[in-house]
């Protein structure tokens, strides 16, 4: 399945965070290409229907989570808000049978 960048906008004030919305599913982290500007980003992550994924991280580029959120069966879902800055980030989805794993670019 081919992925795609996905950025959702959120709220009416400009303080607020844009949300990008991501589903957990059997094959992982979908979509697993994301694209946004820097700063307040909330993730909203809901498992839908994967029984061996049940976390969703955001990694930097030295491989340190910098947000996460656990423990989250089929049909749970949760928000974390991260700030984030310019460059290169992963995703990770781990137990995804296709993508495990996905690319977060953060723009100026």
């Amino acid at each position: 399945m081919a992925s795609a960048a996905v950025v959702v906008a959120c709220g009416g004030s400009s303080t607020s965070a844009r949300t990008v919305e991501i589903a957990i599913t059997p094959a992982g982290c979908e979509p697993a290409t994301v694209a946004v500007p820097s700063g307040s980003t909330a993730f909203h992550v809901k498992n839908n229907g994967a029984d061996n994924v049940t976390e969703f991280e955001v990694l930097d580029a030295g491989g340190k989570i910098i947000g996460e959120k656990e423990n989250l069966t089929p049909g749970l879902e949760a928000t974390v808000t991260i700030d984030l800055k310019s460059g290169n980030y992963s995703l990770a989805c781990p137990g995804g049978s296709t993508h495990a794993t996905g690319t977060l670019t953060v723009s100026s």
